[in-house]
């Protein structure tokens, strides 16, 4: 057997597959999105941070969607804040902020009359626009109880970006658990309504070197589903994000 018949046969051997199991893949379709960190701007030293919203769908029809920004402004973003927009019927819009102001960030929702997937990608540039670093991430899921997994040996830093979406102020319970099961230590942390925070868990908790563990976020509340965040995993300039896991409390 050639090398095109083998590729042939091992696709219809995967499309059977994937149509005997259903499907097992989500693409995070959903009408509201809350991303827990949005960042523009520039440091001191030159090297600075652009943010791209993409966002596609698949509908029949037209569909309108409000990007709105907290925490921050952004030139170009519509009003500066606020920015509306329609994507046609299958269609898309990807939006880059310019990256030249001093460096701000905060949290961005999108909400729409439909479905639709949308992310955000991160860029770190040098000085001279090359790019350091970059990663995509899907919006913050709303929960009641949120579990990063974080792997600090060999110098990585988890950060971590925690939104306040909701109208009035709370706060925010972070604890970190190792590998036994222990806690070995916890902050609390008040967010104004519409507000975020975004630090590095050594900032918030005084961790063991080289810790491995978990790490829980939730809110002295009664409320349910009113946790966004989203993890950043840095190795020096180096990121990648680590997507929150919904706990049963």
């Amino acid at each position: 057997m050639n090398i095109n018949a083998l590729i042939a046969s091992s696709l219809i051997v995967v499309a059977l597959t994937a149509g005997e199991l259903g499907a097992q893949v989500t693409d995070s379709s959903a009408p509201d999105h809350v991303f827990a960190q949005f960042a523009d701007g520039m440091f001191s030293d030159g090297t600075f941070y652009r943010s791209t919203v993409m966002v596609s769908s698949d509908s029949l029809s037209p569909i309108t969607c409000t990007s709105t920004l907290y925490g921050l402004t952004v030139a170009g973003f519509g009003t500066g804040s606020v920015r509306s927009f329609t994507l046609a019927a299958g269609g898309w819009n990807i939006y880059k902020t310019p990256g030249t102001q001093s460096f701000r960030n905060g949290y961005v929702t999108l909400n729409c009359n439909a479905a639709v997937t949308a992310q955000v990608l991160y860029t770190f540039h040098s000085f001279s626009g090359i790019v350091l670093s970059e990663a995509t991430v899907f919006s913050s899921p709303a929960a009641t109880i949120g579990q990063l997994l974080t792997d600090q040996r060999n110098g990585a830093l988890l950060g971590i970006a925690i939104a306040n979406n909701g109208s009035v102020a709370k706060d925010f319970v972070i604890v970190a658990i190792d590998v036994t099961g222990t806690e070995i230590g916890r902050t609390i942390v008040r967010l104004d309504s519409y507000s975020q925070i975004a630090r590095f868990l050594n900032e918030l908790i005084s961790l063991p070197a080289n810790y491995v563990g978990q790490v829980h976020i939730s809110t002295d509340s009664s409320d349910t589903l009113d946790v966004y965040a989203i993890g950043l995993r840095f190795t020096g300039s180096v990121f990648t994000t680590t997507p929150v896991t919904l706990r049963t409390p």
